[in-house]
């Protein structure tokens, strides 16, 4: 029986040796093979990964700078500052992503050649330098600098910055297209290499077989034969003659058998493939999660790309894409269109009481209150800030239909919102601008709808004005007139001239108030009325403040030295100094530069800018009164004064507005309010001001009821300060009376 079961197993080893060894010949070689590609083809996909996330990152940086564009527009000619923090860390955020770019090249050692940060990362330091220097002019009320800054040296390098981008970017993109081509190509070579180690192997299964049969196959027939002479024996010789012989055949059979049982071997080897195996798919599951994690990361960049991330409506650079179509549409269809854009009004205050946190939520309440208002066919994105356009793309038969719409959103903003435990009730203003003759581009609906919206803020905002070309032409006319005040700054255009204040009962010119006046070489002489209002409106009206109190503390340092009488000078100081905090602090260096006599200053302030202060809880005026400079209350009687700040508020004169003295000798009622003006003023220990006196019949009343001083044409108009000198040095007050 162990003779007969040796054999059973040396014939089907005989029946398996020949498949046997070409299968142990080809795994080897197919195994080798598939590892080598596989290894190659990972490092290729490392490579499409790592520059498919450097493209990414150039995207980044061209989205930035585009942002950052639109933004810095937004500040220096709109005077919008609500993102200056976001371009700001937009700029921090080149240097970043320049610094994950090169550690993705770092690591990779088959994509350095195309690396091109070092030549980029100058350009990104000037480009962020750049747009920190515009910012702070633009917060120092620099603009002309600014602008300057912006279309020079910032535009140039922006370009040279998206220049080595784009290279860069289609640099990498032709990289990416030839290493799919040649992994294309490696695909072929390796079904070419596939087929020649078919055949090799079959070869050296060819020439092992040969050997094999030496050493094994043809042993194993001679002991088939000896094996089948060993029966034929039992069977024909007997039992004790057949058992002799065939232990000395099994011997032999055993022997053939421990020197040819590899079955340890091949499992050895039949294992180690199998690890390679394992080895291979779990680089093949890495570079497809990798993949994954590129693609996850595409979608994100994508959806930073196109929605904004507080309220995910559509951002600006899809509204941009919307609006073109439509755009587009209506051309091709002759219709017409209206683009809306409106703001929250005082937004700021409920960031600067509540915090930036509840405001983002606000604008998410809105956001969705809006979206539950449109019709499916409008675009409704967000801008930025407190900021929203709305495109009502479908075809406008008449006014109505947009009147209508604007009346919705107006009436949406009436019910109360809720945030948390916070209960918010706002009003928006809105713009609307229609295709065509409200712009023929994108970038022209939304400026233009843009200027509307202030008109409907300027006339009472929670209200809606449609754009006409006038109000372009207001605004036009309105930066040309600040480009040129701050050119007029620069140049000294600007002269002082002086009107006095005579005492009515002495004669005696006691004081002056200085008046700006604007000398413009190519237009003459422009009014205080045409460029003053517009300076309000922006920080310039503070430059021109600082400008005025440095002139006159310069002149009293001349009348000084030169023995000149000391009067009291008396200077406009706008609200916006006293709400930004400038005053204290300019009048404060003012006093530490010059050898002046402060009690020979007067501030001039409105009604309103007292009001404001109280409300503000501002301290200023204590510290100017500390400071011995007088504070008069200008045009009193024309604001909403009440009588309690007179009292507690450390004001020291009264100037009655000009409105009430023109007919003060007609109209008994304005008689009577200058006689209580008069009579309220000193009670409290103040002086009285009367400006705007043009006639002796005015200036006897004033007399007669103990006004203080007198200023107007009946006396002197204004005059330049030399001839302001002649006449206080020259003043003869009978030739007054004779003239």
């Amino acid at each position: 029986m162990k003779i007969s079961s040796s054999m059973e197993k040396l014939t089907i080893a005989k029946k398996f040796s020949l498949p046997l060894t070409f299968f142990v010949i080809s795994l080897t070689f197919i195994s080798l093979t598939f590892a080598v590609f596989f290894a190659d083809l990972n490092n290729r996909n490392k490579v499409v990964i790592d520059l498919t996330l450097q493209k990414n990152i150039l995207s980044r940086l061209e989205a930035s700078l585009a942002y950052t564009n639109e933004e810095l527009i937004q500040i220096i000619y709109f005077k919008n500052y609500e993102n200056d923090s976001v371009v700001l860390s937009l700029a921090e955020d080149f240097q970043s992503l320049l610094t994950e770019f090169r550690e993705i090249a770092r690591k990779n050692e088959f994509i350095s050649d195309v690396y091109l940060a070092d030549e980029v990362e100058p350009v990104f330091d000037k480009l962020r330098i750049d747009i920190n220097r515009i910012l702070s002019l633009t917060l120092n009320d620099k603009m002309v600098e600014a602008v300057e800054l912006f279309n020079g040296y910032y535009l140039n390098d922006v370009k040279r910055s998206r220049k080595f981008v784009n290279e860069a970017f289609y640099g990498k993109s032709e990289f990416v297209n030839e290493l799919l081509l040649k992994n294309s190509k490696r695909k072929i070579q390796f079904a070419v290499i596939f087929v020649f180690e078919f055949l090799v192997s079959l070869l050296i299964m060819f020439l092992l077989h040969r050997k094999i049969a030496k050493q094994i196959i043809n042993p194993i027939n001679d002991l088939k034969d000896s094996s089948d002479a060993i029966v034929n024996s039992y069977l024909l010789k007997g039992e004790g003659e057949g058992e002799g012989e065939g232990e000395g055949s099994y011997t032999k059979v055993s022997s053939y058998l421990k020197k040819t049982d590899s079955r340890d071997e091949i499992g050895v080897l039949t294992q180690h493939f199998a690890g390679m195996l394992e080895t291979i798919e779990s680089r093949n599951a890495e570079v497809l999660k990798a993949k994954e994690t590129a693609e996850n990361a595409n979608k994100q960049l994508e959806l930073l790309a196109t929605y904004d991330p507080l309220t995910n409506l559509y951002n600006r650079r899809m509204l941009t894409e919307h609006i073109q179509h439509a755009i587009a549409l209506a051309e091709r269809n002759c219709y017409c269109f209206g683009l809306f854009y409106f703001d929250l009004d005082d937004f700021k205050k409920i960031n600067d009481i509540y915090g930036h946190g509840m405001g983002d939520q606000l604008l998410v309440k809105v956001s969705e209150r809006l979206g539950g208002l449109i019709r499916e066919s409008d675009i409704l994105a967000r801008m930025g800030g407190d900021e929203f356009v709305l495109l009502a793309q479908s075809e406008v038969d008449s006014l109505s239909t947009l009147t209508a719409l604007a009346g919705r959103i107006i009436k949406m903003f009436e019910s109360a919102f809720y945030v948390g435990e916070q209960t918010f009730y706002v009003s928006c203003s809105i713009g609307i601008a229609i295709y065509p003759d409200g712009g023929k581009t994108p970038g022209e609906l939304i400026q233009n709808a843009d200027v509307a919206m202030y008109k409907a803020k300027d006339e009472g905002r929670s209200c809606y004005r449609y754009y006409s070309t006038q109000m372009s032409e207001k605004l036009i006319a309105q930066l040309d007139i600040e480009n040129s005040i701050r050119k007029a700054l620069k140049d000294n255009e600007f002269t002082l001239y002086y009107q006095p204040k005579v005492n009515p009962a002495t004669k005696e010119i006691i004081g002056a108030e200085v008046l700006i006046r604007w000398v413009c070489p190519e237009r003459g002489v422009i009014s205080p009325a045409e460029f003053i209002p517009v300076a309000e409106q922006s920080n310039l009206i503070i430059c021109i403040g600082k400008w005025v109190r440095e002139q006159v503390c310069r002149q009293l340092v001349i009348w000084k030295e030169n023995s000149f009488p000391l009067l009291n000078i008396s200077v406009n100081v706008s609200g916006k100094e006293f709400m930004k905090g400038e005053i204290v602090k300019h009048l404060t260096e003012l006093l530490m530069k010059y050898d002046v006599d402060q009690k020979l200053l007067n501030l001039e302030i409105t009604e309103n800018t007292l009001i404001e202060s109280r409300e503000k809880g501002s301290l200023d005026f204590e510290v100017i009164r500390d400071m011995d400079i007088g504070i008069s209350i200008d045009d009193f009687g024309t604001g909403y004064c009440s009588l309690g700040y007179l009292k507690s508020y450390p004001v020291g004169t009264l100037k009655i507005d000009k409105s009430f003295i023109d007919n003060i000798t007609e109209n008994e009622r304005d008689a009577s309010i200058v006689k209580a003006i008069i009579t309220m003023a000193h009670s409290l220990d103040m002086s009285v001001v009367a400006e705007g006196v043009e006639t002796s019949g005015q200036n006897d009343f004033l007399l007669e009821n103990g006004c203080d001083q007198i200023q107007g044409y009946y006396y002197s108009r204004p005059l330049p300060v030399d001839q302001f000198e002649d006449l206080v040095l020259s003043y003869n007050i009978a030739e007054l009376e004779t003239g």
